[in-house]
């Protein structure tokens, strides 16, 4: 009978020691809830740097497109000094100009000015992202974009400047003072402009006149 007790417990010891307790099991949810955690930011944070990457590649891209149209209208360049006092809207982007510059059979008889303005304005649409929809809403563009083309008519040099709205709070930029950087400043980027992102690119243009 002492024998089989004896048997019988070695079985018991060793059929409790195959499985798991309690705090071990709690241990183990505890540091795998942990990692999903973990995981669950680097994802938040990976998609907000993937969201600014695609705006500052938007506005890089906006801001060389109008450098473009203004090389081909050099004859009037100073036409396209603009600042926008607010974020662009669909509501304050404006109407298009009567002379629809954009086709080549009304392109033959716009004037230098007509063409800077209806220029800006397929600019201020991209910048918006009008010109792309989707269920009647904007897509492609910036948000709470302002934009801004100062004209150096002395050194013939020409800053394009196009700010947005980030999704993390960063230092204002500033550019050390330099021109445009003041773009879209105290508009609605936060308090200190902490939300404020901003693209400027200037470039020497060759005024014919």
């Amino acid at each position: 009978m002492k024998q089989h007790n004896l048997h019988r417990q070695h079985f018991h010891n060793r059929h409790c020691s195959q499985g798991f307790t309690l705090v071990e099991v709690m241990v183990a949810v505890f540091v795998l809830s942990i990692g999903l955690l973990g995981t669950a930011s680097l994802q938040i944070i990976a998609k907000k740097a993937n969201y600014d990457a695609v705006q500052r590649t938007t506005a890089a891209m906006l801001a060389n497109d109008i450098i473009e149209r203004m090389r081909t209208n050099v004859d009037n360049l100073a036409d396209y000094e603009v600042a926008i006092a607010s974020p662009l809207t669909d509501a304050n982007a404006g109407t298009e100009p009567v002379q629809d510059c954009s086709s080549s059979a009304s392109g033959d008889v716009c004037t230098p000015t007509q063409l800077a303005a209806h220029d800006l304005w397929e600019w201020q649409q991209a910048i918006i992202g009008a010109t792309d929809q989707s269920g009647g809403n904007n897509t492609g563009g910036l948000a709470q974009p302002a934009a801004c083309i100062i004209v150096d008519t002395t050194t013939d040099v020409y800053t394009v400047a196009i700010a947005w709205l980030g999704k993390t709070a960063l230092s204002n930029p500033t550019g050390g003072g330099a021109a445009g950087y003041t773009c879209g400043e105290n508009l609605d980027y936060g308090a200190s402009d902490e939300y404020r992102r901003i693209f400027v690119i200037s470039t020497f243009i060759q005024n014919t006149v």
